[in-house]
């Protein structure tokens, strides 16, 4: 998003994320991301590089989608639906170096890096103490960041690679979708176009984060108005909902409605 006429630029110290007891302004969340820039280069990454994700939602989920493409990086957010075998897939044709994962999917990762050949990096995103052999990625968030100056910062341009999303490979191998940052713009704004939201609203994150039609509407609410980045068990319990019903139907335009947002008795 451009700096004028966005929330974040006109109202840094407004909150702009919320996930469980974690509260962030915009003005602390941008430095986080824009650390994550210079931490993720420090460890050798360079422009084009594919740096792979796996976990559930959280504020350092969403932070892959803009400080990865904002490093000059390529995100690869994987499905956490698929099998190891297809995971393994993907990774082997992005040809990702370096993988991101949280506490749900540790093990996961692991036999990732044991059978991709170009993984060279493992970074943990949850909360727990950082596994041996692992970067923690609040360590990345808080590197200093990089001048506005830097030569491969500034040659970012709307159609420089940000994101390659996979398909589920219902009828044969996944293949990847290229997304520039034009792309991944476009759609933030298309998305800004079909559900107009205030600084007053709050947007609460339903859809998995590693689903690139969920990307657009977050990346376009997000620079509108706080998000609350939450978990499907969150959810069935806010809205008294089973799991198997939410699993099976899924709670989408629900969790957008207005009219649930003044009803809920969690203060967000």
């Amino acid at each position: 998003m451009t700096k004028q006429g966005t929330l974040s630029w006109q109202r840094p110290n407004a909150e702009a994320i919320v996930d469980g007891e974690t509260r962030l302004t915009y003005a602390q969340w941008g430095r986080r991301v824009r650390g994550l820039t210079a931490g993720l280069r420090s460890l050798g990454l360079r422009t084009g590089d594919v740096v792979a994700s796996i976990g559930q939602n959280s504020f350092r989920h969403l932070e892959c989608w803009v400080g990865i493409p904002a490093a000059g990086l390529v995100l690869n957010d994987l499905n956490y639906r698929l099998a190891v075998p297809e995971l393994e897939f993907i990774i082997n044709d992005c040809e990702a170096r370096a993988i991101v994962a949280d506490g749900a999917y540790l093990e996961v990762a692991l036999q990732l890096k044991q059978r991709c050949p170009s993984l060279e990096y493992l970074v943990y995103s949850g909360v727990d103490s950082t596994p041996g052999g692992w970067l923690h990625w609040d360590d990345l968030c808080s590197a200093t960041p990089l001048d506005e100056d830097h030569s491969e910062l500034r040659a970012i341009a709307a159609d420089t690679l940000a994101a390659i999303s996979y398909t589920g490979g219902t009828t044969g191998r996944p293949k990847g979708v290229m997304q520039s940052h034009g792309n991944l713009l476009a759609n933030a704004k298309h998305m800004l176009l079909a559900n107009p939201l205030v600084p007053t609203d709050r947007f609460i994150h339903a859809a998995p984060m590693f689903h690139a039609a969920d990307a657009a509407t977050t990346l376009g609410e997000l620079d509108t108005c706080p998000l609350l980045a939450t978990q499907p068990q969150f959810l069935c319990r806010l809205f008294g909902v089973k799991r198997t019903r939410y699993a099976r139907r899924g709670l989408p335009r629900l969790t957008r409605s207005q009219k649930v947002l003044k009803s809920l008795r969690h203060p967000f």
